[in-house]
């Protein structure tokens, strides 16, 4: 029986927060702190090796991330330990195997095709995708259950530290940092953050699962219930990456360091609004699961609004002082002040737009939500094919803004559609989408 004390910690935002506040603080002192040590082409070279990282993690993981976080909410709601354990055992045997494999095949593609100034740090790279996967798991069932503080222990507080910590070793060393170098603590960084999450995913299962045996549900093991998460996931982290990636390709490391020191600068931006997704998904699955689901609307009109207002004094400081935050990083990367401001304002858009995929994926919408996310992923295309070789990062940004844009204006009107439910943080228009 799982605990009604269990059963009500759908919150945590807090400390959630917090936790993200002080990762995200971290996060960007790594980043300038590899940006400085490494120059900007071999910050470039390094983030093309963790976004293939990143890219691969979401093929691996299969949608068990984002269906762990729901039908941990469900099961919980439901009294059903049982199911629960069978979910989670059938993750663990299904992923883990499959990020090995996809490590090897990416290896042996890079080494067929890829520049050698990205081939050896992308080898290194690699079984971070074993290990993150490993982590997935838990992290899914610590946001099922409320802790999302919690799941997030592993990037941005271990990951940073690790990383941090190193690279002062090396300094007091004497060692010169490289990309090479970096992608190994990167590595290691991961590893101790994935015995982190899965201590505390164990710690919090305990009183819920007990000695409960293992239950597979009918619908655990068939991809149907699988996919629209893999291809939401996917279709996101290609969105977010798509620039970055295209600049890799077209041989351009130098304009890949600056769009990803743009991308970092605006990722503070969206970090309320980040926790506060993830919190909304579990509640939004067990209201839906108790038909309530209109019950959401106060909730996520304040959520929104408040990730809004911590948004905007970031957002100031990144448009009225490009030069001095761009400083920071050090010589090379004044290029990036064009991305920054399209990147800033991209990202008070997909604020003020609300949480309308992850209304549809919690609630069985996912075809609307993968066909906003398709649209956006082509708009996104399109214009980093078209406006990269001319423009560089500048393209990219352009490209990831359009994205964002058509993305969240089809999934609202999507949300209203299907759930009769408005998630931005405004009123809409009656005449307009029809449903209150």
């Amino acid at each position: 029986m799982i605990p009604s004390s269990i059963r009500r910690r759908f919150g945590g935002m807090t400390s959630a927060v917090v936790v993200r506040v002080s990762g995200r603080a971290l996060a960007f002192l790594l980043a300038l702190v590899l940006a400085r040590e490494l120059g900007v082409e071999g910050f470039g070279v390094y983030s093309f090796a963790t976004t293939w990282v990143t890219l691969l993690l979401v093929v691996s993981g299969l949608g068990y991330g984002g269906l762990l976080l729901r039908q941990t909410a469900v099961y919980v709601e439901r009294d059903q330990p049982e199911l629960l354990l069978g979910l989670i055992q059938t993750a663990r045997r299904t992923i883990i195997p499959l990020s090995i494999v996809l490590v090897v095949l990416a290896a042996a593609a890079a080494a067929l095709f890829f520049d050698p100034i990205f081939l050896v740090p992308l080898l290194i790279a690699l079984p971070t995708v074993i290990v993150r996967t490993f982590s997935l798991v838990w992290e899914g069932v610590l946001r099922g259950l409320g802790r999302v503080d919690e799941s997030f222990i592993s990037t941005f507080v271990v990951y940073p530290l690790v990383m941090l910590a190193g690279v002062g070793l090396l300094a007091v060393l004497s060692v010169d940092l490289t990309p090479e170098i970096a992608l190994v603590l990167f590595l290691l960084s991961f590893m101790a953050g994935a015995v982190a999450v899965w201590l505390l995913a164990r710690r919090r299962l305990r009183p819920i699962i007990g000695a409960t045996p293992a239950a597979k549900h009918p619908e655990e093991g068939r991809y149907s219930l699988l996919l629209p998460f893999t291809t939401l996931t996917l279709l996101g982290s290609v969105s977010a990456s798509l620039g970055l990636i295209t600049l890799g390709l077209f041989d351009l490391p130098d304009e890949v360091g600056i769009f990803q020191v743009a991308r970092k600068l605006t990722e503070p931006i969206s970090l309320i609004f980040s926790v506060i997704g993830m919190s909304l998904a579990a509640l939004l699955a067990s209201l839906y699961a108790r038909d309530g689901i209109r019950e959401a609307r106060p909730r996520i009109a304040r959520a929104v609004r408040l990730s809004l207002l911590g948004a905007l004094p970031i957002a100031a400081i990144l448009l009225l002082a490009p030069d001095f935050v761009l400083g920071l990083f050090g010589q090379g990367f004044e290029g990036a002040r064009a991305s920054l401001f399209i990147l800033t304002a991209a990202s008070l858009l997909d604020i003020a737009s609300g949480v309308a995929l992850v209304a549809l994926m919690m609630t069985h919408h996912q075809r609307a939500a993968i066909v906003a996310k398709g649209i956006g992923l082509t708009v996104n295309l399109v214009l980093c094919l078209t406006l990269i070789p001319a423009l560089g990062a500048s393209g990219a940004a352009i490209a990831l803004a359009a994205d964002t844009i058509a993305t969240n204006a089809l999934a609202v009107v999507l949300a209203w559609k299907v759930l009769g439910l408005n998630t931005t943080a405004f009123s809409l228009p009656r005449r307009v989408f029809g449903r209150v």
